[in-house]
């Protein structure tokens, strides 16, 4: 399988409960970053430079390159998220994509009586 074919699979998964009607109303999800790492002694700290401020919560979607790494998101924060491996002395490499949770304000509808 391709590094494309991999992340759009990812995508895939990832989105289908929004296509099938399972989010509420006025939340959406947008890609906040998308890249490519590398570890060093079986972790890396990704950092996440959008506006914390601008969405609710965010997913992480991994996609080992290469080889198999039994790949794990840690220490989630607002701003940074680190990513393990099963094999913790292990080196691996890795593409990534962040999609953040957001909500659209709910507009207000005025009737005139």
């Amino acid at each position: 399988m391709t590094k494309k074919q991999s992340l759009i699979l990812g995508l895939i998964f990832f989105l289908a409960p929004l296509v099938y009607g399972q989010s509420k109303g006025f939340e959406y999800y947008e890609v906040l970053k998308a890249g490519n790492s590398k570890s060093t002694n079986g972790s890396c700290i990704i950092k996440i430079e959008n506006n914390a401020d601008s969405y609710i919560d965010y997913y992480v979607v991994l996609t080992p390159i290469n080889k198999y790494s039994n790949l794990f998101v840690t220490d989630k924060t607002k701003t940074n998220f680190t990513v393990k491996s099963s094999d913790s002395k292990g080196n691996f490499e890795f593409d990534y994509i962040i999609y953040a949770k957001k909500e659209k304000p709910i507009p207000s509808i005025k009737k005139n009586r």
